[in-house]
């Protein structure tokens, strides 16, 4: 699941922009700009694991895909 999708899930399960900001610590105008598109083709991996920890909260139990997308993320920064 790419972050778009996680905030636009987000979104539909009712939260306001403010309420992902006030949840996740991740910028209102970050959210914005990744439901519109301005932002998000290389996300740090803060703001992914954020919205992501959110995401699993919120709309329940993350996919496979979204949890093998973050162990690659977080193995490549450690490298």
């Amino acid at each position: 699941m790419d972050i778009k999708t996680i905030v636009q899930e987000l979104v539909a399960a009712g939260m306001t922009q403010m309420e992902i900001e006030r949840q996740s610590g991740v910028d209102q105008s970050t959210v914005s700009g990744l439901l519109t598109g301005k932002r998000g083709k290389r996300p740090s991996w803060c703001t992914f694991d954020a919205l992501q920890r959110l995401h699993s909260r919120i709309c329940g139990k993350t996919s496979k895909r979204t949890r093998a997308v973050a162990a690659n993320r977080n193995s490549n920064a450690r490298a």
